[in-house]
């Protein structure tokens, strides 16, 4: 089951499962914490992984993905359904759109002039 991942301090974790009663006890870990001033943050269940660091999909591949694929004229639409089928991260771990996939496109051709 997915889980829900808070850090504490840069340090410590607390999650819950993506169930009510464990989301419950979560926000109002969250709320004690907000009312002492100790900092804390949300970190997206996708950025935590059992994978080894070196078989891990960068950002950095995702750019070699559009550039090659721009090379041999792929449409748009085809990049991005190709990022979305192979599980490749966006920058800030959005979703992909053709707007995505253009603007970065635009800066990969922008930068190789």
């Amino acid at each position: 089951m997915e889980r829900l991942y808070i850090i504490v301090n840069d340090e410590e974790v607390i999650s819950a499962k993506k169930d009510k009663k464990e989301l419950l006890l979560l926000i109002d870990k969250m709320i004690n914490l907000a009312q002492k001033n100790i900092p804390m943050r949300l970190l997206r269940a996708s950025k935590i992984t059992d994978k080894p660091e070196k078989n891990r999909l960068t950002f950095a591949d995702s750019e070699h993905v559009i550039i090659n694929r721009t090379n041999e004229n792929y449409t748009l639409s085809n990049i991005r359904d190709y990022l979305v089928a192979n599980n490749y991260p966006t920058k800030r771990g959005g979703s992909w759109t053709i707007t995505t996939v253009r603007r970065i496109q635009a800066r990969l051709t922008k930068k190789k002039q």
